[in-house]
Order: C-alpha cells, then sequence, then structure tokens
C-alpha cells in the first residue's frame, strides 16, 4: 500500500464513521420505535399514539401515572427552554436551569419505574429503562407480561 492509498483511505475513514452513525442511530430510533408502539397496544392504547411527539409523553402520563403531572412535566420543560436561552445573559439563571432540570429527570425515573411496576417488574427494570432503552423497551413491548393498572 502506497502513502497515498493510505492516506485516501485516512480521509475516507470519517465519512464511514459518520454514516455508520447514522445508521446505527436510525436502527435504534426505529427499535424503540417498535417497542413503544407494542408497550402503547399492551397498554390498552393504539400504537400509533407513540409517534407523534408531546401526544406520546401526555399518552405516557395517562396510562401510568397521572396527566396532571404530564402538566408539570410540559410547564417545567418550556420554562427550561426559556430559562437556559436567558442564562447567558443572567448567570443567576443557571441555578435555575439545573433545578429543572433534575425536577424533569426525577419525574422520568418516576414514569419509568411506573411503567416497569405496571408490567410486574421492579426498580432493576425501570433502570434499564432509563439506561438502555432501546433494548428494556424492546423486551417489554414483546415478553409477555401483562399491563396492570398500578
Amino acid at each position: 500500500m502506497t502513502s497515498e492509498q493510505l492516506q485516501e483511505l485516512l480521509n475516507k475513514i470519517p465519512a464511514i464513521t459518520i454514516i455508520t452513525i447514522f445508521i446505527v442511530t436510525i436502527a435504534l430510533v426505529v427499535l424503540y420505535i417498535v417497542g413503544m408502539w407494542r408497550i402503547f397496544e399492551k397498554a390498552g392504547e393504539s400504537g400509533w399514539k407513540c409517534l407523534i411527539p408531546i401526544y406520546n409523553q401526555y399518552t405516557l402520563f395517562k396510562m401510568f401515572w397521572k396527566t396532571s403531572y404530564f402538566w408539570i412535566v410540559l410547564v417545567l420543560s418550556i420554562a427550561y427552554g426559556f430559562c437556559s436561552g436567558l442564562a447567558l445573559t443572567v448567570p443567576a439563571l443557571s441555578t435555575v436551569v439545573s433545578i429543572i432540570s433534575l425536577v424533569t429527570f426525577v419525574f422520568s425515573v418516576f414514569l419509568n419505574y411506573r411503567i416497569s411496576a405496571s408490567f410486574g417488574h421492579g426498580i432493576g427494570y425501570c433502570i434499564g429503562l432509563i439506561l438502555l432503552p432501546f433494548i428494556f423497551t424492546l423486551i417489554l413491548g414483546f415478553n409477555q407480561d401483562e399491563y396492570y393498572e398500578y
């Protein structure tokens, strides 16, 4: 292999890497959607509801918790977006942004726990849903566990 061929190969690696990351990302998103579709159907909702961005979160809160918590999270998310934009000019808002982020994360953890418990699983499965959502969502969607209102 000549030095020109080696240089050409090295120049192609970033493009190949980007394409590979893109393909893997698309595959993971598709797997997640398939798993969520099945979870929605197992819980008695139409699967297509998992495809609509804000409505899918509303439906998750409706199925597994309370819709009032969805509205709290939605308001916090809007406040987060507003405050994070202003945090560059008003440094005190950085603390507010951090607190809002922490609170929404806690709500997310509790929602994942409620999803896990509704299918008869515990905290370990909840951690799996948080850390490896593509895998655990698929498992939850396709295993034989039944949905119980928790």
